[in-house]
């Protein structure tokens, strides 16, 4: 795992760049191999974070023991999103960017009064490698979206099904991922994804 990110992330920028540069240096090579595995959630030797992903939770949880009896979404207009489903479990979320306000919430539907002390910060060191990690272009991050294409799909299904979000935070969350991957900057989702595909293939031929 070590080994991996010192020879193929020795920075956020080159890894995003991997799986879109076309290159015949050996090291290059494996090191694009790697990267699809990761991002595909195929490598747990890499990194037990990027395996145990959004689907693969979702796939040992909600449908497995939670299948879906009767779906339905629509979209009313740009601020309210329906969802007609029935479950036998409900589905809770806690967003990252809205960590407290969102536990917050969670607390209170739960009979709980909401109450949290937000001054206590756990890093587990984090913040050693934040010039490390958090450094990276507009077309690197696009980059990056592009490799978690189906990892998105995932998240943004999860969002939806949450019964603790409203139609507004939902669309809100979504917007955002839209927003910063440059998904807006196409007709529809399924044009995106299709141009990511696509050159991620030119970079191979």
């Amino acid at each position: 795992g070590l080994q991996f990110y010192k020879n193929c992330a020795s920075t956020l920028e080159y890894f995003a760049s991997l799986a879109f540069t076309n290159s015949s240096q050996h090291d290059e090579h494996r090191c694009r191999i790697s990267a699809e595995k990761f991002f595909g959630g195929r490598d747990q030797i890499s990194s037990n974070h990027a395996y145990y992903n959004f689907k693969y939770y979702k796939t040992t949880t909600i449908d497995k023991y939670n299948p879906v009896t009767k779906w339905k979404l629509e979209w009313n207009n740009e601020t309210n999103y329906n969802t007609t489903i029935i479950r036998d479990k409900e589905i809770l979320v806690v967003r990252n960017e809205h960590m407290w306000e969102d536990a917050a919430n969670l607390d209170i539907l739960l009979g709980g009064n909401g109450d949290f002390n937000t001054d206590q910060k756990v890093t587990h060191g984090s913040e050693k490698y934040h010039n490390h990690t958090s450094q990276i272009s507009v077309l690197g991050y696009k980059r990056l979206c592009c490799m978690l294409h189906e990892e998105i799909d995932v998240f943004e299904e999860i969002v939806h099904l949450a019964i603790n979000l409203n139609g507004s935070a939902k669309v809100e969350t979504v917007r955002e991922v839209e927003r910063k991957c440059g998904i807006e900057e196409y007709p529809s989702r399924l044009e995106w994804a299709e141009s990511c595909r696509e050159r991620l293939a030119e970079a191979l031929s």
